[in-house]
């Protein structure tokens, strides 16, 4: 259930900290287990795949890639 927490303080510390690009998240129980939902964006594109992530990290304009290393440190990624 750790994990469930994990992305609800994520969504949290984009709400108080202006962090970019964090879906909404909720938590919900089903009958005995949490889980949680984000918000679902439709894309082409498939960041998990590492040439494109990389590809994007060059693109994107060096604060946003800041931010995300910031990001990644706080939340121990």
């Amino acid at each position: 259930m750790g994990n469930v927490y994990g992305e609800e303080v994520a969504y949290q510390a984009y709400l108080v900290l202006g962090f970019p690009y964090i879906p909404l998240t909720v938590i919900r129980q089903l009958v005995h287990m949490y889980g949680f939902l984000h918000l679902f964006v439709d894309t082409s594109i498939d960041a998990l795949a590492p040439e494109i992530y990389k590809q994007a990290l060059v693109e994107a304009d060096s604060k946003e890639v800041a931010n995300l290393k910031v990001f990644y440190f706080v939340f121990g990624q």
